[in-house]
């Protein structure tokens, strides 16, 4: 998208405009591309982010307007996170299930009424999308409980009929999460199949896909996230090629799963303020991620499943005093933990959770583990 967004600069330029005369009204745009396809937010990318910011708050964009009444998120100040999580799923959704000219025809729009019924087709997507992974992935937690020793496996590789294609990627990396495994998911149908890898970080997947390459109809991508194309009788045997290629691509450290904490922070400093002053410090992204800060001196009061699958936890947490909220995406798989040690090391991300108009204290949860 930045690339796209430079070549036109200099187009506009070579006709005389002044610089970014041109193309400062596109920089919202810019800015959803970029988050939405996880382009690490460093140096000119961070630089075209934050004025990306500045253009797309106003939202005179019709489309993107339509687009953050969907997603919940009308009167608040749009943030990098709020794309990431919101703005960016709903317009990846339309290409994941098949027509991702619902995304095109919502920003080209400038009628509020027409646009607002294609943000409700995308919000119609991601909700099927989302139903979907879900199934899919009971699928796959179901097939690895059965394991007679899933925690000796060092990857995971299922292939099935039935799986979508656009979706596989997303269920393989939180399968990752829950397990601590790469994981290979591979969609079956007729006479070939389509598979999607996600890794650990620091866990190159790729290098062993190009040694079975001579297995593959084609295949690409780059060390943590690749995907593939397989003919059906070729499966077993890649399955199998690609254990033995990992195996000799990685050590026992790259399995342990690893959370780097930037500071411990006293209950005391668990702030609004201090989230506040890390707000300045947005957007953060891709390789420029928010800091992560661990506490032993706050407690779980109290705790609930969330959510439409039930994936996600919400927290209410206390010092003794306060009690201060928190959420954990995609952790429901710690609920069982949890029930049995409430009083537990906390690593989190401060944030500020804005709700029609009122701001309070949030604790993005990254992690648990028992204290010492």
């Amino acid at each position: 998208m930045a690339v796209a967004f430079k070549f036109a600069e200099q187009m506009f330029r070579l006709k005389g405009h002044t610089p970014y005369s041109q193309t400062k009204q596109y920089l919202d745009l810019v800015l959803l591309g970029t988050i939405a396809d996880v382009v690490p937010l460093l140096e000119e990318n961070r630089t075209l982010a934050i004025y990306g910011l500045r253009e797309i708050n106003p939202q005179k964009r019709v489309g993107v307007r339509a687009l953050v009444d969907a997603a919940g998120l009308t009167g608040q100040t749009i943030t990098a996170r709020d794309i990431g999580f919101g703005l960016g799923p709903r317009i990846n959704a339309a290409g994941r299930m098949g027509d991702s000219t619902a995304a095109v025809k919502l920003l080209l729009e400038n009628d509020y009424h027409r646009a607002k019924q294609h943000a409700q087709e995308l919000n119609k997507y991601n909700s099927e999308r989302q139903e979907i992974g879900g199934r899919i992935n009971a699928q796959i937690t179901a097939a690895i409980e059965k394991l007679p020793d899933k925690n000796a496996e060092k990857v995971f590789i299922l292939a099935a009929e039935g799986w979508h294609p656009g979706i596989i990627g997303i269920v393989a990396a939180q399968i990752v999460k829950q397990y601590n495994r790469p994981t290979v998911l591979i969609a079956v149908s007729g006479e070939g199949g389509r598979g999607s890898i996600r890794s650990l970080a620091g866990l190159d997947i790729f290098s062993p896909l190009q040694k079975c390459a001579y297995l593959l109809k084609d295949h690409g991508g780059h060390k943590e996230a690749a995907g593939f194309e397989i003919a059906k009788d070729r499966i077993e045997e890649f399955k199998q090629a690609y254990r033995k290629a990992l195996d000799e691509n990685s050590t026992a450290e790259n399995y342990i799963a690893k959370l780097p904490i930037d500071a411990a922070l006293p209950q005391e400093q668990i702030t609004s303020a201090l989230a506040e002053d890390l707000e300045k410090l947005n957007p953060f992204g891709q390789n420029n991620p928010q800091p992560v800060f661990t506490t032993t001196e706050l407690s779980i009061y109290d705790f609930a499943k969330i959510g439409g699958n039930k994936q996600h936890l919400k927290f209410s947490l206390t010092n003794g005093a306060d009690i201060i909220d928190g959420v954990g995406w995609n952790m429901a798989n710690l609920y069982p933990l949890i029930q049995k040690n409430p009083n537990l090391e906390i690593a989190f991300n401060l944030s500020i959770n804005e709700w029609q108009g009122r701001k309070k204290l949030q604790l993005i949860i990254k992690d648990l583990r028992l204290k010492n």
